[in-house]
């Protein structure tokens, strides 16, 4: 997400980014973190939205929430139809009453994790009963989505949200994009775009925002992202 927002301004400025999308609390970055924080902001990535995979990422992502780190909290759609998903959604509420500047995230459809109905099925309970925290909370949301568009969008007209949301390392087709954009949501291009054999996009540039989404590699696609042109979102 670039915050430059004078198109009309011609002097040389540095543009600001923001990361929509990285895991700087996975166990593997932790004690790396502040480095990758401070090699990103040399090249202008200055804000981060840190998601969650599920309740026992919760503590590490909040523990980084600061003025310049967007904490999410969430259960992906890997984790669905867990035991304790009932005591899970309860902790997402209260997380959510104790950080007013959080998202809801990452959640969302996977059905390439899941080989049947029944598993499928779990998976759209689950994203409902996020969607609904995320409206009730009036939160914008982190959303997943492999092999799951039709039945994602049921979902999304369902639990409309004014407060939108960013579909995550999008790589689906134009029409696509569009119908998540008149539902209000944003277009997230991850590390997919460093790959020299990835097509460029095709969804319109406003909408469109810059995630890193991966690790290992992050402060090397910050760097890279922050020379990229982008319009502003």
């Amino acid at each position: 997400m670039n915050d430059k927002t004078d198109m009309n301004d011609t002097t040389d400025k540095p543009a600001v980014f923001t990361d929509t999308h990285t895991h700087l609390a996975d166990p593997l970055l932790t004690e790396r973190a502040a480095e990758v924080i401070r090699q990103a902001d040399g090249a202008g990535v200055r804000r981060f939205i840190v998601p969650s995979a599920n309740r026992g990422d919760w503590k590490a992502v909040s523990d980084l929430a600061a003025d310049n780190i967007i904490p999410a909290f969430g259960i992906h759609p890997w984790w669905a139809g867990g035991t304790s998903e009932r005591q899970d959604l309860d902790s997402l509420a209260d997380y959510l009453a104790g950080h007013p500047q959080a998202w809801v995230g990452e959640i969302g459809l996977d059905y390439l994790r899941a080989s049947d109905d029944a598993q499928r099925q779990r998976q759209r309970g689950l994203l409902a009963a996020q969607l609904q925290l995320a409206g009730d909370y009036r939160r914008p949301f982190v959303l997943h989505n492999v092999r799951s568009t039709a039945d994602l969008l049921v979902l999304l007209k369902q639990y409309r949200n004014p407060c939108g949301g960013i579909v995550h390392a999008f790589s689906g087709s134009l029409e696509e994009a569009a119908a998540f954009c008149k539902l209000g949501l944003k277009i997230g291009i991850g590390s997919l775009l460093l790959n020299p054999q990835a097509k460029k996009p095709a969804a319109p540039p406003p909408n469109c925002l810059w995630n890193t989404s991966y690790w290992k590699p992050t402060a090397r696609i910050c760097r890279k992202a922050a020379r990229l042109p982008i319009y502003p979102a």
